[in-house]
């Protein structure tokens, strides 16, 4: 075994090709292994096939460990297994979690005792699992049936968009990393936090069930190759169509930079140790421990330097010790040392992106036509991929560059992937007006744009909002009584005819409690004359012909992976019952694992990619774009569900490796910034989409100072007389720069320069000559190159702007700043005053209103009781038989009367009816059996509700300072009496709590003057206690001291 080590990874590349050339030269029959990581496999196939001899190419192969696997099993046996997708793996982890998620509700319910009173009522909660339909697909005992576990932290997560797929990435860990169920079950004894204990714990059940799972669908997990290829190699020797191993060279190239082996390929490669002729591994790193070279075996190895190692090269460091630990002292090491590179550096400033990506596109044609360089010589590296990905490509169009955009895209916003989801959205129920229009501009309707947008102003104008308003709404009376127009019906009419298959689609497909046939019914409709496939065949044809090969790739993507997923979902949901809430969760939890990888479309165009992709893709031009304070260096991001004190604990305990991300990503960062300032050959760009250095990032204004520093002591700083570092202002919007080398760009910013009364005077002569043999126009002409592409100008009537703007005695900067960005802008929003059209919603303040209406009303009857009553006996025993009478009927009833009182008659409509209504009732359901408990548990019976003061013809409180007095006003929302004494309760709709130390300290009023301003009425009153009564079935007060 062999490893090579170097600070330059393209030096590492060169070295390990070339050895590969050597080998399979020699020898055309032997065969040679070149393993890498997926993301390099393409660009170092297509490295090796341009650079060297093509002599022995089949025999030598470009494969990731994955490929690897693979390819043994076809040598060895161990294909003919049917794999699971990572889509598929989301839809059986999302059946797991409602499986499970179900279950921990049926436990909590039946953990809860229901109330005994005549009047109360119980529901079961919302995600109990439904009885059996009368269908006769039921299924047959035993069939399809998930064991049933009980989640602790897992369950209230099910419905959260991605969160299976989130789960799909930490069980890829799991598995990279060798983590057992029976790890977790361990570590989650003895976690220091409740949290930590509970996921981990969730996370064995998980595994558990996971595999159990696959193993009942005969499925194998992609993530597990590796296992397997493990137990192959274990017994190689036993299998002949291995033997070609003993004489098979292996070079192992791309680990050891921004993260070391895991488990699995180590276990790997210490095999094919065992079995290969040779290994040679790669890893990045500028020194070696001295107690690591001293197991090596060569005598020959370099000295070590008593310097330590660069803590950027973490990484590799932790390579070099996994290869001499599995090598047991049979190791040579070898380092190559990287020659420093002097490429120049500019850094550039520009206003926003667009001018950014106009003057790096610019520059590019300049370099492409005046020096000796192919396209694919200079990359692109983005700070902020997901800004810059579409802008980009955008860009490079107009400026006719072929770019290679080298990224994963999540298929979730392909406009197929949108419709499935719009369409899913509108089968859950009968669809309300957002849900419609969600529909309707999902991309895949027979619409055209503007009916679209007709019937959304038709909806909008006749309060068509929820499905009750929709359903009742009769297109035909309403044109006969003339309350729309012709052109109105005509348009309703029109959508309907849409519309209605799909409403028939959705109530069949509601009455199917079996998943296998809600998914044939969906998989048919997808098919059919009014589905989505004959308007994306189209769009795919068209996309081409536009020369749009990526998006038409992935529309294509997009549909072959639905098809698969169909053929898996047919198998994992198989007889599975499920309501529709259910099967949209689990249809949206797979679609979230969907993804699609760029394929380069042509040899010689520009490579583009984030970071991480460019740091090791060998150019001689580099263009580090949109950089700023907090992407450059790349600021940490989020830990995902399974935190990283979660990880390093897990780590700890089970003695495994375990990736952790604020112990990999720091390093690994820093290698990708030292890479990227290292790896041009020719010239470096790095620029910032802003004109503020403040803004710019940290590595740009370090470049820019040490130059300047470098200047000032007139030290080596310069090369053939130019600064070896160049800082470039696009301050000016009219000044020519490197973005007029686009004739569309060129032709739009001259029409510009030569319109504005300044700038058209300040042009040089040099450019407007160039810029005339470039686009073949006649200067002469008295308004830019071509007198028909005037920019559009905007003029408001004097007139107007006198009566909307004079009259006004002082205006907002912000409104001006706004004016000055866009004056249509201004003058549509702030004298115009458009806006989008309101949707009436309920907000919190409405439905808390009519709480405490409820509460006052029923209260209010309690109250008018209790006058009947001498002693707290007859009082308890009047409360007892009041609670008895609050039945569902009454409460019910209550609620209308409490609409009426506060005036909110716009809750009057079928979806309140159905929804916010029976949530609110629920509430003061609760809340009055509640009240009615305390009271006879505390003897302090309701005597005045709705409390209001100042009181008139009293002596009412009053704050005094100096000659001020103010008299106080407020609510007291119930008072409390009995013969020891009385309380003030105040209602809340939250988890509000009395805090001591804000009464002592005075933060918190509100109480403390309730009782004041009371007991100033009456002193002969003994307070007992004040408190919040909050609608969550307790009341927080301090009467127990």
């Amino acid at each position: 075994m062999r490893l090579f080590y170097s600070t330059d990874p393209n030096l590492l590349t060169d070295r390990c090709l070339g050895e590969l050339n050597s080998y399979t030269k020699e020898d055309q029959m032997r065969r040679a292994f070149l393993i890498v990581p997926e993301s390099m496999k393409a660009d170092l196939e297509r490295r090796y096939l341009e650079k060297y001899n093509h002599a022995g190419l089949m025999m030598a192969e470009v494969l990731s460990f994955s490929r690897l696997a693979h390819r043994l099993f076809s040598e060895a046996g161990g294909l003919a297994v049917r794999r699971i997708s990572q889509a598929g793996k989301a839809l059986l982890i999302q059946k797991i979690l409602q499986s499970g998620s179900k279950q921990s509700a049926k436990e909590e319910y039946d953990a809860v005792s229901p109330l005994d009173d005549e009047g109360a009522y119980e529901s079961a909660p919302a995600n109990m699992p439904n009885a059996h339909s009368s269908e006769t697909d039921k299924p047959q005992a035993g069939e399809d049936e998930l064991k049933p576990v009980a989640f602790r932290r897992f369950s209230r997560f099910v419905g959260r968009p991605g969160f299976a797929a989130e789960l799909v990435n930490v069980m890829g860990d799991f598995s990279r990393y060798g983590i057992s169920p029976m790890d977790l079950r361990d570590a989650s004894v003895t976690a220091p936090t409740a949290i930590t204990k509970d996921k981990l714990f969730d996370f064995s059940l998980l595994w558990e069930q996971y595999r159990e799972a696959l193993t009942a669908h005969e499925l194998f997990d992609p993530d597990h190759d590796l296992d397997r290829l493990i137990s192959l190699l274990d017994n190689a020797l036993a299998e002949p169509r291995l033997s070609f191993l003993k004489d098979t060279a292996v070079w192992v190239l791309g680990f050891g930079e921004t993260r070391a082996f895991t488990t699995q390929e180590l276990s790997v490669l210490k095999l094919l140790n065992q079995h290969c002729d040779s290994i040679t591994v790669t890893c990045s790193l500028d020194y070696l421990e001295d107690n690591a070279a001293d197991q090596t075996k060569n005598a020959g190895a370099p000295s070590v330097s008593p310097i330590a190692s660069d803590p950027v090269y973490s990484h590799g460091l932790d390579t070099a010790r996994q290869i001499i630990k599995i090598s047991a002292g049979n190791l040579t090491v070898e380092q190559l040392e990287a020659e420093e590179k002097q490429a120049s550096i500019t850094t550039v400033y520009a206003a926003n992106s667009r001018e950014e990506l106009r003057y790096v596109c610019g520059k590019i044609r300049e370099i492409l036509s005046g020096q000796k360089l192919r396209r694919r010589d200079i990359g692109i590296a983005l700070a902020d991929p997901d800004t810059y990905y579409d802008l980009l490509t955008a860009t490079a169009k107009n400026y006719g560059l072929p770019v290679f955009i080298d990224r994963r895209t999540s298929l979730t916003q392909s406009s197929f992937f949108r419709y499935i989801d719009a369409l899913l959205e509108y089968l859950l129920e009968k669809p309300d007006f957002n849900t419609i229009m969600l529909y309707l501009r999902s991309g895949f309707d027979l619409l055209p744009r503007r009916t679209i947008d007709d019937f959304e102003n038709l909806c909008l104008a006749k309060g068509l909002i929820s499905p009750y308003d929709i359903s009742r709404f009769d297109a035909k009376q309403q044109a006969a009584e003339g309350k729309i127009s012709n052109k109105e019906y005509s348009l309703w009419q029109q959508v309907r005819e849409v519309l209605s298959p799909l409403d028939d689609l959705g109530k069949s497909i509601r009455r199917k409690r079996r998943s296998s046939k809600k998914l044939d019914l969906l998989f048919t409709w997808t098919q059919s004359e009014h589905g989505p496939f004959f308007a994306l065949t189209e769009r795919i044809s068209r996309l081409r012909e536009n020369q749009e090969t990526e998006a038409a790739l992935i529309l294509a993507d997009s549909w072959n992976l639905w098809l698969k997923l169909w053929d898996e979902a047919q198998i994992l949901m198989k007889s599975l019952l499920l309501s529709q809430a259910d099967f949209t969760r689990l249809l949206r939890a797979s679609l979230a694992g969907f993804s699609h990888s760029s394929i380069p479309v042509g040899i010689d165009s520009i490579r583009v990619g984030n970071l991480r992709q460019m740091s090791v893709y060998p150019v001689k031009v580099l263009f580090i774009v949109g950089t700023k304070l907090d992407n450059f260096p790349p600021r940490s991001s989020e830990e995902g569900y399974l935190r990283d004190s979660e990880r390093y604990w897990l780590e700890e305990h089970s003695q495994k490796k375990f990736p952790n991300r604020r112990h990999d990503l720091p390093p690994a960062r820093e290698w990708q910034v030292q890479k990227l300032l290292e790896s041009p050959g020719e010239h470096l760009f790095i620029s910032t989409p802003s004109l503020n250095r403040d803004e710019a990032s940290q590595v740009q204004k370090q470049l820019e100072d040490a130059q300047a520093a470098a200047d000032k002591k007139n030290e080596a700083g310069l090369a053939e007389g130019k600064k070896r570092t160049e800082t470039i202002v696009l301050s000016s919007p009219f000044a020519p720069s490197a973005a007029w080398y686009g004739k569309k760009t060129a032709e739009m910013q001259l029409n510009l320069a030569l319109s504005d009364p300044v700038a058209k005077y300040n042009l040089e002569l040099d450019w407007l000559i160039w810029l005339e043999a470039l686009l073949m126009s006649d200067r002469t002409m008295e308004v830019g190159l071509r007198p028909g592409y005037q920019p559009e100008k905007l003029a408001v009537p004097a007139v107007q702007v006198r009566q909307l703007v004079l009259p006004r005695n002082y205006m907002s900067v912000s409104q001006l700043q706004k004016y000055n960005n866009c004056p249509y802008n201004y003058f549509a929003s702030y004298l115009l005053r458009l806006h989008e059209r309101e949707t009436w919603e309920p907000s919190a303040r409405e439905q808390g209103s009519t709480l405490h209406a409820m509460m006052e009303l029923s209260l209010s009857e309690l109250i008018a009781r209790l006058q009947t009553a001498a002693g707290d006996e007859q009082k308890m025993a009047v409360t007892a038989d009041w609670q008895r009478s609050l039945s569902k009927e009454k409460i019910e009833a209550v609620f209308e009367a409490a609409l009426a009182n506060e005036g909110l008659n716009h809750f009057d409509f079928h979806e309140t009816r159905g929804q916010m209504k029976q949530r609110i009732v629920r509430y003061a359901a609760t809340s009055l059996l509640l009240t009615g408990e305390q009271v006879r548990r505390d003897k302090l019976f309701p005597h005045e509700v709705e409390w209001r003061f100042p009181q008139p013809g009293q002596d009412n409180f009053a704050l005094q300072a100096d000659d001020w007095q103010v008299a106080l006003r407020g609510t007291i929302d119930r008072i409390d009496t009995g013969e020891d004494g009385f309380a003030l309760i105040d209602y809340k709709r939250g988890s509000k709590k009395v805090s001591y130390a804000d009464i002592v300290t005075g933060t918190n009023l509100q109480l403390p003057l309730y009782l004041k301003v009371y007991r100033h009425l009456y002193p002969e009153a003994v307070p007992r206690g004040f408190g919040y009564f909050t609608f969550k079935d307790q009341r927080s007060d301090n009467r127990k001291g």
